[in-house]
């Protein structure tokens, strides 16, 4: 986390490979080190149960949540009520011990959770799914 805030973003996409890998290989077989199902389980389930009861939060609170996946969410909200926001969202990652991300967009265009185009706050885009060019798939 925090080489990602910091200037040292190939080292951040390094640290992301390793610990996305790691976490793969709770679930392959062949893996003589690190497989391990119930901790792939556990982990993953944490995590999307975790996840609804901050939706659950924002969603009883007024915030719109426009779509989640395993491992975040996006959430409508007028900036008038960002305070209310980050109050709520404060109150979860201590509860959890979890820690979320922020990223910004003035729009998302989406076919499906897994796909879609964002615009971010600075005028780039982030591409999912269908919209990537270019990509190994």
């Amino acid at each position: 986390m925090e080489e990602k805030q910091s200037a040292a973003k190939s080292k951040s996409q390094v640290f992301k490979i390793i610990l996305n890998g790691s976490f793969g290989k709770f679930g392959d077989r062949y893996s003589k080190l690190l497989y391990d199902p119930e901790m792939l389980v556990h982990t993953t389930l944490t995590g999307q149960l975790s996840l609804l009861m901050l939706i659950e939060t924002l969603e009883q609170n007024g915030f719109g949540v426009l779509s989640a996946n395993t491992d975040g969410i996006a959430v409508y909200f007028k900036v008038k009520h960002y305070v209310e926001l980050q109050r709520l969202i404060n109150r979860w990652q201590k509860r959890t011990s979890l820690i979320l991300e922020e990223t910004r967009y003035k729009a998302i265009y989406n076919e499906s959770v897994n796909s879609y185009i964002a615009v971010k706050k600075d005028g780039t885009l982030k591409c999912k799914g269908h919209f990537v060019t270019g990509s190994l798939s």
